[in-house]
């Protein structure tokens, strides 16, 4: 069974547990950190000269910082929403033909929101939580390569991917640990499910002592006689991780 699946599962098993107390009309301030691991890859080939190598990646890979709110409309079940940095981590390719190298590291980075269901347990010790929604992603990705060998060029190449917005599932499964009546340590597992097809490409350096390239923009369609624009391409954004934080909760009946 797929991760969020199990994580929803979970979370409406939650809802027909009774109540420990009461937490209607009550506001919950979350603040979170953790990582996210590679979900749903695709994959590139790293290669020498006598084999290729299979390498998954994700550009959801990476250290996730959140601030989320949820408003509690009863015993067991709240509205949220989730606001989400990513910083992420390189996927790394090599080449190596046996006289030139080249290293090829790509990157990914977005802000999300996410507005989600929350179900709790609502039980006045430990008290287990689900949330499941949808993200609204902003991403970015960067490709910074690098050669070495005879007469190759020296400094970086910097690909910047940009536009357009991505859309996925979240879901996760947590516990929270209560230490005062109003503060909770928390710690959830997460899984977001999402891909990103940019809208343009930008050479935003190049190697020492050559010229930047044009700007790509891409579409469904590209015209073959236009060396600027090129068929749209789709990227995977996907991960599943931990995150862990403190919760404050204000008022309530």
């Amino acid at each position: 069974m797929k991760i969020k699946n199990m994580i929803l599962s979970i979370a409406c098993i939650l809802s027909l547990i009774p109540n420990g107390y009461s937490q209607k009309g009550s506001f919950e301030g979350t603040f979170n950190i953790g990582y996210g691991f590679m979900g749903s890859p695709q994959s590139v080939q790293s290669t020498t000269s006598t084999s290729t190598i299979d390498v998954p990646y994700s550009l959801g890979t990476g250290l996730n910082i959140d601030l989320a709110g949820n408003y509690i409309l009863s015993d067991h079940m709240g509205l949220g929403l989730d606001l989400n940095d990513q910083i992420g981590t390189p996927a790394i390719q090599t080449n190596d033909n046996g006289v030139i190298q080249t290293h090829s590291e790509f990157t990914g980075n977005l802000f999300a929101i996410t507005p989600m269901l929350t179900l709790s347990a609502n039980s006045g010790k430990i008290n287990p939580y689900g949330k499941f929604g949808f993200v609204i992603g902003i991403p970015s990705a960067t490709l910074t390569t690098t050669e070495s060998g005879p007469n190759t060029p020296t400094g970086k190449e910097i690909d910047k991917l940009t536009g357009n917005l991505a859309v996925g599932w979240y879901a996760a499964f947590g516990l929270q640990f209560p230490v005062t009546d109003h503060i909770a340590i928390n710690a959830e597992l997460f899984d977001r499910m999402m891909g990103w097809e940019p809208a343009q490409l930008t050479n935003a350096q190049a190697f020492d002592g050559q010229s930047t390239l044009a700007t790509i923009t891409y579409s469904k369609t590209a015209d073959v006689a236009n060396p600027h624009t090129s068929v749209a391409q789709y990227f995977p954004f996907s991960s599943a991780g931990i995150k862990v934080g403190i919760t404050m909760k204000f008022g309530g009946k």
